[in-house]
């Protein structure tokens, strides 16, 4: 498990701090632009209209 804070409060901490807990400096961590579940989604749109009942 990797344990990290988000962005916006590592500003509020030292930086010590900082440089251990923030999301862009711990290893195994990185960007998202946020769309992986409309990537989902669209992926297996064509799906639901037959599992709908």
């Amino acid at each position: 498990i990797t344990f990290a804070i988000s962005i916006f409060h590592a500003f509020g901490h030292g930086w010590a701090c900082q440089c251990v807990y923030h999301p862009r400096k711990a290893k195994g961590l990185g960007l998202s632009d946020g769309k992986g579940c409309e990537r989902f989604w669209h992926s297996i749109s064509k799906l639901i209209a037959y599992l709908r009942i």
